[in-house]
């Protein structure tokens, strides 16, 4: 949805794209009060998914998601390792067939040792980022952090300074996808974890910026992709 006025700008309203480009013949989906709808969203928003109660279990989510991660990567430095491996013992094959005379070192050989070399040296770099990213450290996050940056955030979306609401409903929320009367919000976890981080590290002004996805339907709750 797009932001348009009325009114000579007295009205501000969320209209569909579609329904702005092409026509309103287009899309039958209503313009949407922006005042209206930004208050229900950051009413939803603090109530019900910034909630301790829901914090938790999105973080407790977000924790079996990074572990999953772990195995996953893990089984890649495995995999890349298993490679990095044959294509050592290939070269090695070759070389030790040059030096003892087995095959001779024609042109097609030196373009298969270059290709071999040029495959470890992928192979090396890959795995080299694969293990940094392994070893990166989790950030910790206590429950005591979780019921601090909850208070600490509803209280400052709910204090009238809506400067400091939008920066973080742009952080948090990525989409806002309405649908005759649903609205589905859809954001990150990792931002909600990093916005934690930055409350247990007495830094609530600072905003966040991270990726991830939660999603939030009308029944107020924060379901996983694909669900």
């Amino acid at each position: 949805m797009t932001l348009v006025t009325g009114k000579s700008g007295r009205y501000r309203y969320y209209k569909c794209t579609t329904r702005q480009s092409k026509g309103n013949h287009a899309c039958k989906s209503p313009n949407l009060p922006m005042e209206k709808l930004d208050e229900l969203i950051l009413a939803h928003l603090t109530e019900r998914i910034l909630a301790p109660e829901r914090l938790h279990v999105l973080i407790a989510e977000l924790r079996k998601r990074t572990q999953a991660a772990k195995d996953s990567e893990s089984q890649t430095i495995k995999a890349l390792e298993r490679q990095l491996k044959g294509t050592e013992e290939r070269l090695a094959r070759l070389y030790d067939a040059i030096e003892t005379g087995t095959i001779d070192l024609d042109e097609t050989l030196k373009k298969r040792v270059q290709s071999l070399k040029a495959a470890k040296e992928s192979a090396l770099i890959e795995l080299a980022g694969a293990r940094r990213h392994y070893h990166m450290p989790a950030a910790r996050i206590l429950p005591s952090n979780i019921e601090a940056f909850s208070k600490a955030i509803r209280k400052r979306l709910q204090d009238g300074r809506p400067e400091f609401a939008k920066r973080y409903l742009q952080v948090l929320v990525d989409e806002i996808v309405i649908n005759g009367n649903e609205a589905a919000i859809r954001g990150s976890y990792d931002r909600l974890a990093l916005a934690v981080q930055k409350t247990k590290e007495g830094n609530l002004d600072q905003v966040p910026s991270f990726i991830g996805v939660w999603r939030a339907r009308k029944d107020s709750n924060l379901l996983p992709p694909g669900s």
